[in-house]
């Protein structure tokens, strides 16, 4: 990735994912993970992208995406 060079792939398909407004049920099938692993990637993600929170992380994305 541009933005971060140290994003797993699941990290990558998660932002993908959460841009195309998958939940994080619809998420964590198609990755075959438990959601419990979800929460623990946004937590890493919001780590590695410098936010306060993981639930910073769909604005984020979101912004990112639009400029």
């Amino acid at each position: 990735s541009d933005l971060n060079p140290d994003l797993s792939r699941n990290e990558r398909m998660y932002c993908c994912f959460i841009l195309l407004g998958l939940t994080n049920q619809e998420i964590s099938l198609i990755l075959d993970v438990q959601l419990s692993s979800l929460y623990k990637l946004k937590q890493r993600l919001a780590h590695k992208f410098s936010l306060d929170s993981s639930s910073d992380i769909i604005h984020f994305l979101k912004k990112l995406w639009l400029n």
